[in-house]
């Protein structure tokens, strides 16, 4: 069976460029979704947990693209995505400023 650790995922990809991480994010959640409706054993998939591992996926790359925290991606989930945000940064891959997103969230209670 699948493992949709979305905490996993970005372990994984969090020495990554951040266009590898674009594009590594991306083929996940095409290869996610495939196997997720039509397939055999689809159901299972899903009962699994793949359908909230898309989500969070998507919510990873419009933060990519975008720099901002998307709607529909827990509080929980989206500080998971500093350690990455953090090595851009580092790498000089992405603004400083692109951090402030996470201080003012937590300092805020969040949002769902």
């Amino acid at each position: 069976m699948q493992h949709y650790g979305f905490a996993d995922f970005l372990k994984k990809v969090e020495d990554l460029d951040h266009v590898e991480v674009l594009r590594v994010a991306n083929d996940r959640c095409i290869q996610v979704e495939n196997f997720s409706f039509g397939r055999k054993g689809a159901v299972d998939r899903r009962e699994s947990g793949s359908l909230e591992f898309i989500n969070k996926l998507k919510g990873l790359l419009s933060w990519l693209h975008h720099g901002r925290r998307p709607n529909g991606i827990s509080e929980y989930d989206f500080q998971l995505i500093k350690p990455l945000a953090e090595r851009l940064v580092e790498k000089g891959q992405l603004n400083l400023l692109a951090l402030d997103e996470f201080e003012v969230l937590s300092q805020a209670g969040g949002r769902n």
